[in-house]
């Protein structure tokens, strides 16, 4: 990278990727400029020509996280510490001492967005997606599967036993990269419900024949999530093309990923035990209870109710 980052310093004016892989030929070249990007090293001042940041060099303004981040990683890391208390290696869990940051809450905040649907909303945005191409992607969504997931499986992954979740397609800048799940837990193999079975074969039935009206060569290696072309869908479109579709059916604004928190919400109501949540989601149990999970206004209407009888 460092060797990358020196060839494009010597060209002040710009240098283009074409010119840096014939430099470094046997290197994976746009992975290293994605990577000189995201430090803050190198810019791309116009389509694949790159230069030096001008404040390369300085230390960039600290922006901090949020406080649910630091929350999540401190409970990820008490997960790691714990095994190693319960067999006598540590005195003590010293994660579970931190601190934990609060948000910041404004108690004259009414209008806060939504974290998640209910159940009759998840069902209204089913049925309003129905006739959409690539309804069979809105499912997977509403199944709890993450962004870079939906975009990221491809055809070999999938047949009537198992939706095989192994890699996963991210926005870095302008770029889009494609890499390993999340975390060794994202790895998993999921039996697809008979209604995204069927969504995704019809899908696939009319990929294949958009490939033959284009004159494009089928392969079952081709991402799922792609436009009638074959070209991939952005992230960012995706996002975009959920919160227009999420309007026309005049539903509550939530985030994407929204879908993924009302799914594991909705999936914990039902009684299903938390380790399950949590292999099907492909993350911890603590972040299925603490962090996905949401309760709606019901939902605490029963619990208070039920307290005393």
């Amino acid at each position: 990278m460092s060797q990358v980052a020196e060839l494009i310093g010597r060209h002040p004016e710009g240098i283009s990727a074409a010119r840096i892989k014939t430099a470094f030929p046997d290197n994976d070249v746009h992975t290293c400029l994605s990577g000189l990007i995201r430090s803050g090293r190198v810019t791309r001042p116009r389509r694949a020509v790159y230069v030096l940041a001008i404040n390369a060099q300085t230390d960039p303004v600290a922006s901090g996280v949020k406080p649910v981040t630091v929350r999540s990683t401190l409970t990820t890391f008490g997960m790691v510490v714990q095994p190693f208390v319960d067999q006598g290696a540590l005195p003590r869990n010293v994660i579970a001492f931190v601190e934990r940051p609060t948000d910041d809450i404004n108690e004259d905040d009414d209008d806060e967005q939504a974290k998640s649907w209910t159940v009759e909303e998840v069902e209204t945005f089913r049925e309003a997606v129905r006739n959409e191409r690539l309804y069979a992607c809105w499912l997977l969504s509403c199944y709890g599967a993450r962004r870079s997931e939906v975009l990221g499986v491809r055809w070999t992954r999938f047949d009537a036993t198992a939706l095989k979740v192994r890699r996963g397609r991210v926005a870095i800048g302008k770029e889009t990269e494609e890499n390993l799940p999340k975390s060794r837990r994202s790895h998993r193999d999921l039996p697809p419900p008979s209604d995204l079975a069927e969504a995704l074969d019809k899908l696939k039935v009319l990929q294949q024949a958009e490939c033959a009206a284009l004159g494009i060569p089928w392969t079952d290696d081709r991402l799922i999530a792609v436009y009638e072309t074959g070209v991939p869908i952005r992230p960012e479109y995706h996002s975009d093309m959920f919160q227009r579709l999420r309007q026309r059916a005049g539903l509550r604004r939530i985030p994407l990923k929204g879908l993924r928190n009302t799914s594991v919400s909705l999936m914990l109501k039902l009684g299903i035990p938390v380790h399950i949540v949590a292999a099907w989601y492909g993350h911890g149990s603590a972040l299925s209870l603490g962090v996905y999970s949401d309760a709606q206004p019901e939902d605490l209407r029963a619990a208070g109710a039920a307290l005393f009888g």
